[in-house]
């Protein structure tokens, strides 16, 4: 797929993204009030609760779609949503054996992790900057 077009694709999934966050926010806008009324059923409460896993299972499938497609353009390098985030990704992915190892030979005592969770937040924000 060309940059374009996956670009194109990138910008019609995340459209359909929201568009599913709509539609998941009106389903259950309307089974609050249904449950206002005494004439409605289980069945009804059934469909309704069955619209909203399909919707969550298309929003999964969607979600799945966009890491694929941002995989791709890490290694197309292509910027899908004009952001700097793809050199972020650029760098983790070519460096990722080496982080891992070095991230393995930390080692962190009890209670610790907190500090950990700063430091490492500072040092992807250090990356963001300067990349």
């Amino acid at each position: 797929m060309s940059a374009v077009q996956l670009k194109q694709h990138f910008n019609n999934m995340k459209k359909i993204q929201e568009e599913l966050k709509q539609k998941l926010g009106r389903i259950g806008e309307i089974a609050e009030e249904f449950r206002t009324f005494p004439s409605v059923t289980k069945d009804h409460f059934e469909k309704i609760d069955q619209m909203i896993r399909d919707c969550e299972h298309e929003m999964k499938e969607c979600k799945e779609s966009l890491v694929d497609m941002y995989k791709d353009a890490i290694i197309q390098g292509v910027d899908l949503d004009n952001t700097r985030l793809l050199k972020v990704f650029q760098f983790f992915f070519r460096n990722a054996g080496r982080i891992t190892y070095l991230l393995r030979c930390i080692n962190l005592p009890r209670g610790s992790t907190s500090i950990w969770v700063i430091i490492l937040a500072t040092a992807f924000i250090y990356l963001w900057a300067v990349l």
